[in-house]
């Protein structure tokens, strides 16, 4: 069957996260656009993406061909792990994850769901602000943008970090 999922896929595993105050996030992410990551860093505090939700819609985010699964609980085939180059330390603590599921994706490997579930308490391993946390996660977005969209994406990236780190935005 060409539906049937190969052994020699397969690069990792999670499940889907149980989240105080945000419900369950699955283990499977849609990859990231060019228009995306745009949204995500002018508007860091709108939690609405991959949610299916008609803001969604209306705003035209479109669907990567890609997936990746939350660094926080990942289960890795360690060799194959470290044949893509495992997380990328240019990316210090967020969108490492991200990183690696579009390299997994371009390698014809797979992210797959558990179908398990654990209890995630967000963002409580640091002692840093949310606006810190909203500050690094924005910088990471930006390099991302910066590596795998450049040009025009990069530089409109650019531009929207600047603007919300000036006003202090947070999520």
């Amino acid at each position: 069957m060409s539906g049937q999922i190969k052994s020699d896929d397969v690069v990792a595993a999670a499940p889907d996260q149980l989240v105080p105050g945000l419900g369950r996030i699955p283990a499977i992410q849609a990859g990231y656009t060019k228009r995306r990551i745009l949204i995500e860093i002018l508007f860091p505090s709108l939690n609405i993406i991959g949610k299916n939700t008609l803001l969604e819609k209306l705003l035209g985010i479109d669907r990567a061909g890609w997936t990746w699964a939350s660094g926080a609980c990942l289960v890795v085939n360690r060799q194959r792990f470290l044949d893509l180059g495992g997380f990328d330390e240019q990316f210090f603590s967020y969108m490492e994850d991200v990183a690696f599921g579009l390299s997994a994706s371009k390698a014809g490997m797979r992210i797959l769901a558990t179908g398990n579930e654990i209890k995630h308490q967000m963002s409580t391993g640091s002692k840093i602000s949310n606006s810190r946390r909203t500050e690094l996660l924005t910088r990471a977005r930006v390099e991302f943008a910066k590596r795998y969209f450049g040009g025009l994406s990069s530089q409109l990236a650019q531009i929207f970090a600047s603007a919300n780190l000036r006003e202090g935005r947070s999520a």
